[in-house]
């Protein structure tokens, strides 16, 4: 589970969406990291589906959304 009672995770991407900072709690870096999210990782919509960053890059602003509405199964909890 990445985000559970006010542990979240940001991830900071280049401009072609290759993550090169992740922020979170201990607990919730660990999880990522098991689950194939780190540096290096490419968050486009066609390699893991819906998500922020991808959104932000199509509509050229800030984006957050809730797990449900993420297509990876990844970032659903």
């Amino acid at each position: 589970m990445l985000a559970r009672k006010g542990n979240y995770i940001y991830i900071l991407c280049a401009p072609d969406l290759v993550a090169f900072k992740i922020f979170a709690a201990p607990e919730v870096l660990a999880a990522a990291e098991r689950a194939g999210v780190k540096p290096g990782t490419v968050f486009t919509e066609e390699s893991c589906g819906t998500n922020a960053l991808a959104l932000a890059r199509e509509h050229n602003r800030l984006v957050a959304i809730r797990g449900e509405q993420h297509y990876c199964r990844l970032f659903k909890d």
